[in-house]
């Protein structure tokens, strides 16, 4: 059941960054193509603590993780530093709550846990 909730949650992050791309495509701005952010979003996609990610097209970056009840405030910190560590350019950090990328609510109803302007 877990396998399965998992595998829709990440197909609807798939969804999402498609009809991102195809909004934007309709509205002649041009798609990111930055070999360093997708190289840094593989290297998020490996953290222990990182169930899911996605970079939006405004260059937020959505960090899906397991509720612990604690503040990733810091958590989010440390992305943003480790984005500029790999000359990825990205604005925001939000890490966002797992349950809610797997029931399938829209991103803008995903629990924020942590968020950090990235410098």
């Amino acid at each position: 059941m877990k396998g399965t909730l998992a595998i829709i949650g990440i197909v609807v992050v798939i969804i999402v960054i498609i009809a991102f791309a195809v909004s934007n495509y309709k509205k002649g701005i041009p798609p990111v193509d930055n070999s360093k952010n997708e190289l840094f979003l593989t290297i998020v996609k490996k953290e222990p603590k990182v169930k899911d990610a996605v970079i939006t097209d405004i260059l937020f970056l959505y960090a899906s993780v397991v509720d612990d009840q604690t503040n990733r405030n810091g958590y989010a910190d440390y992305m943003c530093q480790l984005a500029k560590d790999n000359g990825a350019n990205i604005t925001k950090v939000k890490i966002v709550d797992n349950m809610d990328v797997i029931a399938q609510k829209s991103q803008s109803n995903w629990r924020v846990l942590g968020e950090a302007w990235c410098k």
